[in-house]
């Protein structure tokens, strides 16, 4: 299916070795993130020729990079200058390779259980000066929800949807798994009402003993992948699916997930 896809880190830091596994499931479109020399876009430039190298010769291709911009906390001192830097450095290693996605994350707040902390004004100033630049440059920014950041939970999601900063090329990475990590609500239909900004999904599972987590495969924890996966495709959603583990052994696990969202994909 080409709208599946995976980060390359959940099998191998090696790009080669990761393109080649994934290969052997008939996918050719990946995310990067974690290499062997660093998070992109912070790698050498051996690594980086050898990646475009691969890109060129196989047909490859790069649906996103997360580079873990907007991870910073919401308090880090400079942090317009270090977050506009990493993106800017992020946007040039994004256009060297064609790759048009770029994940953004909404700065950590102070205690992610607090769902009343809001972001400050000069945090949201910085998102604007985010979404600024990804115009400019003509790259899709993605917006993830994270469990430790300000855009975390369907509520939060919604706020920042509310404010009308999803347009043009701003959409919404949607990580369902993160929201259950923090609001412990198992999905109950709110597709629905982000249908319009969700470009991307991310894809793991996990289930709670007290406040222990634990990834387990696709479909056998509590975030509600099966209601889940039904709403999108009774939405007829067009966007892609990233693989995102998180739990050794990684290349088993990887393409164990492979095949349980392939199997949820084709009941249609």
């Amino acid at each position: 299916m080409n709208n599946i896809t995976c980060f390359t880190d959940e099998i191998s830091r090696d790009f080669e070795t990761a393109a080649d596994v994934l290969g052997e499931k008939q996918i050719r479109e990946f995310d990067l993130r974690n290499m062997r020399t660093g998070r992109v876009p912070y790698i050498s430039l051996e690594e980086e020729k050898e990646v475009e190298k691969l890109l060129s010769c196989y047909d490859y291709k790069i649906n996103t990079i997360s580079p873990a911009v907007g991870k910073l906390n919401i308090v880090e001192p400079e942090l317009k200058f270090k977050t506009i830097k990493h993106l800017y450095d992020s946007i040039v290693f994004a256009k060297r390779h064609g790759i048009k996605n770029i994940i953004v994350f909404s700065f950590r707040k102070k205690n992610k259980y607090d769902l009343n902390e809001t972001m400050p004004l000069y945090g949201w100033d910085i998102l604007e000066e985010i979404v600024e630049l990804g115009i400019k440059y003509d790259i899709n920014i993605m917006f993830e929800n994270h469990s430790s950041c300000f855009i975390s939970t369907i509520d939060s999601i919604l706020d920042f949807k509310q404010m009308e900063r999803f347009h043009n090329n701003v959409y919404l990475n949607w990580d369902p798994n993160n929201s259950y990590q923090v609001s412990r609500k198992k999905y109950a239909g709110e597709y629905k009402e982000i249908c319009d900004i969700v470009k991307n999904i991310h894809v793991k599972d996990t289930i709670y003993k007290g406040d222990t987590e634990i990834r387990v495969p696709l479909g056998k924890g509590e975030v509600g992948w099966e209601q889940i996966f039904a709403d999108l495709i009774k939405g007829e959603y067009r966007g892609k699916y990233t693989i995102e583990t998180h739990y050794k052994p990684y290349i088993f696990n990887a393409l164990s997930d492979i095949e349980r969202l392939e199997g949820y994909l084709s009941q249609k």
